[in-house]
């Protein structure tokens, strides 16, 4: 059975979508407060500030597998 998911390097057409899932889920966990990466400008580029994989469910739902540059 094939997975439902495929998971992948983040590129560039994806900062858009993954800026928007750290926004909206940041301060669900209190975490929008000064200092907290929600306000840094890689957040608007994730492709180029960090090496992370996304793990796509559908074509339009994007998650997150984090490492760190």
């Amino acid at each position: 059975m094939s997975p439902s998911f495929q998971i992948r390097p983040i590129e560039p057409s994806d900062d858009a979508a993954m800026a928007a899932i750290i926004r909206e889920v940041m301060p669900e966990f209190g975490a929008d407060g000064p200092g907290f990466a929600i306000h840094d400008e890689e957040v608007d580029c994730m492709a180029e500030a960090y090496a992370r994989l996304v793990k796509i469910h559908e074509p339009e739902q994007l998650g997150d597998l984090t490492s760190e540059r």
